[in-house]
């Protein structure tokens, strides 16, 4: 901590040293710096204030900042550094006191004090920690994390960073410990040995990238909170080049993949099959939830599902904070979809009640709710997200290579050779068109374009899949 953010403070008098003047734009241009350290207080908002401080050799025009004044339960006086004239403007500056004068008269906050704790945590996995904390899972005022993606950047903090550097000051990590981890990473030095096909581990050039573009994350964090002067890995450049991916599955290979979705659990095969028929992204899709399909697929009994005598149009409506964009936005299912999921409800109450009936009988265990989700996770009560262990193992069983955004390129790829009109595509794809604000967006536009798109490139899979007969000499059938 700074000593002068903790000194002592003494109230605001008239004189020399301490002054009271109305804050305006022109006002704070025209104060100058004199020969000792000068505070000046806003006459419209008591403990708002600007320190100047005399000219040296770090700043030889001298430094203004902009300071907050409170006073603690023991009526000591502390000053909160709010930031830097001109980076931090006269408007933003006197928003953040009113926000921290605010929380220390409301809720008893002391951000000195909260400031001081910050600086004492020092290191990197005190610095991981409320930076996750923080930053990346912080719920903004949409109601999501800040950043969407901080469930991989939690899991690359714990594989990668976290074993070498958890008890690192971080200021003494350098620019060379930053390119040496990342290197290593690329050249796969941190994870030794064979996969699980027995072939030896190739480096991860890519994954490198990422890392290191969230390293110079961290440590901008940590260099905003005045842990350290400096970004370690500032300027540093990435090791491996990218080219943006434009993998398209063959149709051999689509049907070979469509086999080998047999090996997996009956609910995992059903996601990447929706995926394919639905061209949506794999983290909205792992999320969708029964509540999200409207009109509802079946109504629950004691004694099981009980489905529709006729089958109407079903519309997945992916929530705003779900999708990438931010956007909600609406997905017709097509017959070849809603047959998949009708199956997998089937399958999966008749598991669960089973299940229960054998728990009833041994009186041992809790009974198994239903889950809200369609694809349930079979380790907690939430969402399936161990998709790219499930693209690994099916790349073993087909022997190339994807990606489950793969399966969304390919998808929208194919919809054009079927015939679905190019400007449709966006629309199910649910890409943000430029010039299109949220004040013209309109969730339900195009539903029956899309709908009608959907079913014609289910139409086009179906006979893609069954026009030849696989390896083993069997017709490729469409459902499982």
């Amino acid at each position: 901590m700074h000593r002068n953010e903790r000194e002592s403070a003494p109230e605001p008098s008239a004189s020399s040293a301490y002054r009271r003047l109305k804050f305006i734009d022109r006002t704070i241009q025209s104060l100058k710096p004199s020969d000792k350290r000068v505070e000046y207080w806003d006459e419209s908002l008591p403990g708002f204030g600007m320190r100047i401080s005399p000219a040296g050799r770090k700043s030889p025009s001298g430094r203004k900042a902009w300071i907050v004044m409170y006073r603690r339960p023991n009526g000591s006086a502390v000053r909160l550094k709010l930031g830097s004239y001109p980076a931090v403007g006269l408007a933003d500056a006197r928003l953040k006191a009113k926000t921290y004068l605010g929380q220390i008269e409301i809720e008893g906050r002391d951000p000195v004090a909260e400031r001081h704790a910050e600086r004492d945590a020092e290191t990197f996995g005190q610095l991981a920690e409320i930076y996750m904390r923080k930053w990346a899972k912080q719920v903004g005022a949409n109601g999501r994390p800040r950043k969407r993606s901080w469930a991989e950047d939690e899991r690359q903090i714990n594989r990668y960073l976290l074993p070498g550097w958890r008890t690192w000051k971080v200021k003494d990590i350098t620019r060379r410990d930053v390119r040496d981890l990342v290197e290593a990473i690329s050249e796969r030095r941190l994870r030794k040995g064979t996969t699980e096909d027995g072939q030896e581990k190739v480096g991860a050039p890519i994954m490198s990238n990422r890392v290191l573009a969230l390293v110079k994350k961290m440590f901008n964090f940590a260099l905003d909170r005045e842990w350290i002067d400096a970004n370690p890995a500032a300027r540093l450049k990435p090791v491996a080049p990218e080219t943006a991916r434009d993998r398209v599955l063959s149709p051999e290979e689509i049907r070979t993949l469509w086999l080998a979705l047999d090996s997996e659990h009956h609910r995992i095969a059903t996601l990447f099959r929706t995926l394919l028929l639905t061209a949506q992204r794999s983290g909205e899709a792992s999320r969708m939830r029964w509540a999200q399909l409207q009109p509802t697929l079946f109504e629950r009994t004691e004694d099981g599902l009980v489905f529709p005598s006729k089958l109407e149009p079903i519309v997945w409506t992916i929530p705003g904070p779900d999708a990438k964009n931010g956007l909600a936005h609406e997905v017709p299912l097509s017959g070849a979809v809603i047959d998949l999921l009708r199956d997998l409800a089937t399958h999966d109450e008749t598991e669960r009640l089973r299940i229960n009936s054998t728990r009833r009988a041994k009186r041992t265990q809790t009974e198994r709710s239903a889950s809200e989700y369609v694809f349930p996770s079979r380790k907690t009560d939430g969402p399936y997200v161990e998709i790219q262990k499930a693209v690994q193992r099916l790349r073993r069983r087909t022997g190339f290579g994807f990606t489950a955004h793969d399966l969304r390129r390919t998808a929208a790829t194919l919809m054009a050779d079927a015939g679905v009109p190019e400007n449709i595509i966006p629309k199910i794809l649910n890409h943000t068109e430029s010039g299109v604000t949220r004040r013209h967006y309109n969730l339900h536009a195009y539903r029956s374009e899309k709908r009608a798109a959907l079913e014609t490139w289910a139409r086009y899979l179906q006979t893609m899949l069954a026009s030849k007969q696989s390896a083993t000499g069997s017709v490729v059938p469409f459902r499982r």
